[in-house]
């Protein structure tokens, strides 16, 4: 990982996008738009439980979203898919018992579930404006802007 830990995801992460990328025939379109370190890690996918530096994933996310931001959006959406059913649900299980089966108990706390597979992020839950997204996601680094796709938290540059 980089020296700059304070941003990260699981190599799992990696594992999910390479899929992604693979399924949509995207993988050497996309990898040859990348950097030698970025191509590196879709190359040789790291172990799923070791936290691994989140700038690879970046770089492929602003890649995918020149062809289409619907591609970033549909990666985002298959990774939380994924995890949520995986690494993600044990964790909710027990969430749901502590905090109560409600959208506020969920969202209101997705800082502490998704710490478990990113680092770096932070989640905000609040009233729904007309036309908003309930949550957003805020980042430490480049800056990101939330959407109100239900689909999308943000957008990195």
């Amino acid at each position: 990982m980089s020296t700059d830990a304070s941003r990260a995801a699981l190599g799992c992460v990696y594992r999910i996008t390479a899929d992604f990328l693979e399924k949509r025939g995207l993988m050497e379109k996309v990898k040859t738009q990348l950097s030698p370190p970025s191509r590196k890690v879709l190359d040789k996918l790291p172990f799923a439980f070791a936290w691994q530096d989140y700038s690879p994933l970046e770089e492929i996310e602003r890649v995918l979203h020149q062809y289409s931001p619907q591609l970033a959006d549909d990666l985002g959406y298959a990774a939380a898919e994924y995890l949520s059913g995986t690494v993600v649900a044990p964790v909710l299980k027990m969430a749901f018992s502590l905090f109560g089966r409600t959208p506020a108990a969920l969202f209101g706390n997705l800082d502490r579930f998704y710490s478990m597979v990113v680092r770096g992020f932070s989640f905000r839950f609040g009233a729904r404006a007309t036309g908003a997204a309930p949550w957003s996601r805020a980042s430490r680094g480049p800056a990101c802007t939330s959407r109100s796709s239900a689909r999308s938290a943000a957008t990195c540059a």
